[in-house]
């Protein structure tokens, strides 16, 4: 058994050129944190976060990242690679699916 760790929340600043601005977006994991695969299975569940602003409100189309380690624990998404772009839905949220984990048993992070 392994446990796949996201990396809970991560706040990010991104400058808003038109306007000299800095927005401040925050990632939170609202599904998949702290599952557990066993050693070379497929997970069933979704790994979903979410993109909010600095007022809480969701951000619709914006660009998230899913890797998977290199090297030890861990393996690849449905696509066969260890990252994955998807853009958030209307409710700021990002998913992916089809988690192939490894035969290298321990835990291991999505960042």
């Amino acid at each position: 058994m392994r446990r796949a760790l996201p990396a809970g929340m991560l706040v990010l600043a991104f400058p808003c050129l038109a306007m000299g601005q800095v927005a401040i977006l925050q990632i939170q994991v609202v599904e998949g944190d702290a599952a557990v695969h066993k050693a070379g299975a497929r997970g069933s569940r979704p790994l979903t976060v979410e993109v909010t602003d600095e007022t809480g409100k969701p951000v619709a189309g914006a660009t998230v990242s899913f890797h998977l380690p290199e090297d030890g624990p861990g393996g690849v998404f449905a696509s066969g690679i260890r990252t994955e772009v998807v853009l958030t839905d209307v409710d700021g949220r990002a998913s992916v699916r089809g988690l192939q984990a490894n035969r290298t048993p321990g835990p291991f992070q999505i960042r």
